[in-house]
């Protein structure tokens, strides 16, 4: 499964992302990975898009590619589903952030 993030946005514009694959991870972290993409239900949606109008929030675009199956969640702040916050921490502890 290779999982990929990007964060923007919010005041400063920040920027941050990572790239994780799990077959190049150790056996506990991909492990961990694949548990917080399940019971975040994102395989279950393919693709999702959803954002406010609110200015100077944070978009998080994740893409979920495993085999053949390839789906995406777009959403900010005032839309990021409760389900997704674990992962969303997780993707954001291995993001650097970019200048």
């Amino acid at each position: 499964m290779i999982v990929t993030f990007r964060q923007t946005g919010g005041i400063a514009g920040v920027r941050r992302g990572c790239l994780l694959d799990t077959s190049a991870m150790g056996e506990i972290e991909a492990h961990r990975l694949i548990e917080l993409v399940q019971g975040a239900g994102i395989l279950k949606r393919k693709s999702t898009k959803q954002l406010g109008s609110a200015q100077d929030v944070f978009e998080y675009l994740i893409r979920i590619t495993d085999g053949r199956l390839t789906c995406s969640a777009h959403f900010d702040d005032t839309t990021l589903p409760d389900s997704y916050r674990d992962l969303l921490k997780l993707l954001q502890e291995k993001s650097p952030m970019e200048p």
